[in-house]
């Protein structure tokens, strides 16, 4: 299992990459802020994200969420749909 951790943001909070192996599809977790750190990221570790996660809707979490889209159109995001509110 490969867990990488980023600090992002005025924050600081914490963002991970997170793969089971090798060549295995990877999920971002809190893209809170510095997409371009977060690509870079994934990009350093040789995977392309499958999913973002957001724990929840906080700004401190979801700040890069489109920087991480436009790095890979079509990502899929999952939010709790309680959360959904605050996300919109």
């Amino acid at each position: 299992m490969i867990v990488k951790r980023v600090t992002v943001g005025p924050f600081e909070e914490n963002c991970y990459l997170l793969a089971e192996d090798a060549g295995a599809a990877a999920v971002i977790v809190d893209p809170g802020d510095e997409g371009d750190r977060i690509v870079a990221m994934a990009a350093e570790n040789d995977r392309t994200p499958a999913a973002v996660w957001l724990t929840h809707a906080h700004l401190d979490h979801i700040g890069a969420v489109s920087a991480v889209r436009r790095a890979w159109p079509g990502i899929r995001v999952g939010l709790h749909p309680d959360d959904l509110v605050v996300y919109a």
